[in-house]
């Protein structure tokens, strides 16, 4: 809904001198002033449709019309407040602005597609109008996961999620809520094959339009980068312990106790995009905490947005679960006492890291 209108407003520009007043029949104190219309929509952008020039008597508040150019030869700044003038050109900034934002996020979105196509990695899920890519989706469009499960040489073969919808946004909840990650989200009975040259293809078209990195682990195969070599292995166990400790001490420092908290543990599912950013904090059912500790251990994960990312990229995880207890050694953080442990959820299965 769109609200317009109009309104006014009298501004006192400065002092107009002494002169006689014909109401009040002696020489009285003026003031330059300027009455003015404006019109507006959404009350903040506006601009000033008309003006009446007047010097206006201080004690009985009479006028005496004044020319723009007698009002201006007297002024040094225009009275009428800026946004009032000039807020209208709010309008094309703020459309430049989203314009400006969604061709960056446009070109971001690009070059994560092409580095994902250029070194595949097992989890990496693309997202796409399935109504192009897979048999079965009627409707078009049909935005729905394409989860990437192998590869033999330029050939990538995923498996399609069993929904689609007919709006982005909802695939982006389905992602949000973790529901990408669960098992039971993808048609595993039925592969999907494409080459990465049919990827490009697609991603030129629009038809992949996003992809979500799960780069823990190359796919099988004889996968070449952009450069003809193989691809890297995964992520070392030496690095993947780092990357745990790293997001157990972000999170520790930023723990509040409550002083009644038990001293058992406490599991807070955590999902996150690439670069570390939470995207969600969900405390375990089992949790044996009362409120007021469970607000504590989702605040501290809160507080420690974003989580550790960068050099940790090969042992990153979209969904991690932290292990909060309350009694430990805070001289050693990093010890099997300390009050977070941190592991991978790998869709249904919790794997160390």
């Amino acid at each position: 809904m769109i609200i317009w209108g109009s309104g006014g407003g009298v501004c006192i520009a400065g002092d107009a001198g002494t002169r006689d007043c014909p109401v009040c029949q002696s020489a009285q104190r003026f003031d330059l002033t300027v009455s003015y219309r404006y019109a507006h929509i959404w009350y903040a952008f506006s601009w000033v449709t008309s003006r009446q020039y007047q010097a206006v008597c201080s004690r009985c508040h009479n006028g005496v019309a004044l020319t723009k150019q007698e009002f201006q030869s007297r002024v040094s700044k225009d009275p009428i407040p800026a946004m009032r003038r000039r807020g209208w050109v709010l309008i094309p900034a703020i459309v430049g602005l989203v314009i400006v934002v969604g061709a960056f996020q446009e070109w971001r979105q690009g070059n994560d597609i092409a580095a994902s196509i250029a070194t595949p990695h097992a989890g990496d899920i693309y997202f796409a109008d399935l109504s192009k890519v897979v048999k079965g989706f009627d409707q078009s469009p049909a935005y729905g996961a394409l989860k990437l499960v192998s590869a033999d040489g330029s050939t990538l073969t995923f498996v399609a999620a069993k929904t689609a919808y007919n709006q982005k946004r909802r695939v982006d909840s389905d992602l949000r809520s973790g529901k990408v990650g669960a098992d039971d989200y993808f048609d595993r009975d039925e592969l999907v094959t494409l080459s990465t040259d049919q990827l490009r293809q697609l991603q030129s078209s629009r038809v992949i339009y996003d992809v979500n990195h799960n780069a823990n682990t190359s796919v099988s195969g004889n996968t070449k980068n952009t450069t003809g070599e193989p691809t890297t292995a995964s992520a070392t166990p030496t690095l993947a312990a780092d990357y745990s400790r790293a997001v157990m001490q972000a999170v520790q420092t930023q723990w509040i106790r409550p002083d009644n908290t038990p001293a058992t543990s406490c599991k807070v599912r955590v999902t996150q995009q690439p670069g570390g950013h939470i995207t969600g904090v969900d405390v375990e059912s089992d949790c044996p905490y009362d409120e007021a500790g469970k607000r504590s251990v989702v605040n501290a994960v809160r507080r420690a947005d974003p989580l550790p990312y960068q050099g940790y990229e090969q042992a990153f995880q979209p969904t991690i679960v932290l292990t909060f207890a309350s009694m430990y050694d805070a001289s050693q953080p990093s010890s099997a006492s300390s009050p977070l442990h941190a592991r991978a959820a790998a869709q249904r299965n919790d794997e160390s890291l």
